[in-house]
């Protein structure tokens, strides 16, 4: 089983649902186990922790936690759930940044690559008209943190079968993004859309799975540190998520 020690392969991502409906997880429950999840993560993560919002602009990269926390207590939930241009706002820019490194740094192009050839593969070599060892982007551990289902027309599926397929056509390794979501509240629409995402995508559309999703268990009550560590480290780990 995976362990916090392999965060440190991956750049950590938290996307948080600032709709109004998070009003009241928001500082008894949410900001104290995202609190001491970041504490864990930014030890691994030497490029620092990122967290994003639905719909405030505010972010951080940082590898403090107080300082990421200052900005989560700067944020109040309002507005509504537009979680497809939220995935885009911070997937868009990574997946860009892979494109832009193959096209610079790997020879062949992907695009005349053989089919089971990857960007991964010793024998893809660095562009030789480029300088050398310039590494591949680190993956990405996206942890998106909501409560309900998204608003009209912010379906985020197809957010994610296009940043998949991008994904399938430079060849990435399969860890190169994981996204997790992770269901705050116990909202039933919500749990569904979620499950859907996490079951549906890879036989539907043909892609790679790069979806899991970590559902609210009733059972246990309250939001905790526990239930965001399964999910933080449930992008990188599929056995976590059938347990």
């Amino acid at each position: 089983m995976l362990t916090t020690p392999a965060l440190k392969k991956y750049d950590t991502v938290f996307l948080v649902d600032d709709s109004g409906s998070m009003e009241m997880f928001w500082e008894d429950q949410l900001a104290p186990a995202l609190a001491a999840v970041i504490q864990t993560a930014i030890r691994y993560d030497d490029d620092g922790v990122d967290i994003y919002f639905f719909n405030s602009r505010h972010h951080a990269t940082s590898r403090s936690a107080p300082e990421l926390l200052q900005l989560f207590q700067k944020v109040w939930p309002s507005k509504s759930t537009p979680t497809a241009s939220a995935l885009r706002r911070v997937l868009d820019p990574y997946v860009s940044n892979l494109e832009n490194w193959v096209v610079e740094y790997v020879e062949p192009p992907y695009s005349s690559c053989e089919e089971n050839k990857s960007v991964a593969d010793p024998d893809v070599v660095p562009n030789r008209g480029k300088p050398s060892g310039y590494p591949r982007p680190k993956p990405m551990n996206l942890i998106v943190l909501t409560d309900g289902a998204p608003d009209r027309g912010e379906a985020p599926e197809p957010v994610i079968v296009e940043m998949a397929q991008r994904l399938d056509k430079m060849r990435m390794p399969p860890f190169q993004l994981g996204i997790q979501f992770v269901q705050i509240g116990t909202d039933d629409e919500a749990a569904q859309s979620l499950r859907s995402l996490d079951d549906d995508l890879r036989e539907k559309h043909g892609i790679r799975d790069i979806v899991d999703t970590t559902l609210f268990d009733v059972q246990g009550g309250q939001l905790n540190v526990e239930y965001l560590m399964k999910a933080l480290l449930g992008g990188m780990n599929r056995s976590i998520d059938n347990q």
